[in-house]
């Protein structure tokens, strides 16, 4: 996270990030909003939107004053229209995109029937794969505009079947 630091004299840095609703996500979120970046962190849902300013207002220290601001979408992973709805809002709005961060990542196993997203893909991959490369492709105008550009994409250890994660399934 060095390098997402700015010092007083920077501009802030526009961060979209994906999972930040909870886990190291959201612990990301508090910590690049209290140095000052402003933050895009899209929900599945109006609810989970509500309740993710809840935490991070009650998790920040009171002094404000320093701090970026956080913009909380409705955006569905699961849902490609979703993902289009937000990505045109977001360039109605002009924004510019120094930071993407592809942090949300799912895995349900032991399930009979297969889940889906809403145009059918098995729901593993559409969110975890599919819908990062299509947002990804989505923002990449907006990303340009800046002059640093980053995306960052985290993983996990659940794709090996020595750790943990990978045994579950």
């Amino acid at each position: 996270m060095k390098e997402l630091n700015k010092s007083k004299k920077d501009k802030a840095l526009t961060i979209f990030i994906t999972g930040g609703s909870s886990g190291i996500g959201f612990q990301a979120a508090l910590r690049l909003i209290s140095l000052g970046n402003n933050i895009i962190l899209p929900c599945k849902n109006i609810l989970r939107a509500n309740e993710v300013l809840t935490n991070i207002f009650n998790q920040l220290p009171c002094d404000l004053s320093e701090k970026g601001t956080i913009y909380t979408p409705v955006m569905d992973l699961a849902d490609l229209n979703s993902i289009d709805f937000l990505c045109s809002e977001l360039k109605k709005r002009k924004f510019n995109i120094d930071v993407l961060i592809l942090n949300v990542g799912l895995q349900y196993t032991g399930s009979k029937i297969p889940r889906r997203s809403t145009q059918g893909f098995e729901l593993t991959f559409a969110v975890n794969h599919l819908a990062h490369f299509y947002l990804t492709k989505k923002l990449i105008p907006l990303i340009n505009r800046s002059k640093h550009s980053k995306i960052i994409i985290t993983s996990s250890e659940v794709h090996n079947p020595m750790s943990s994660g990978g045994r579950v399934g």
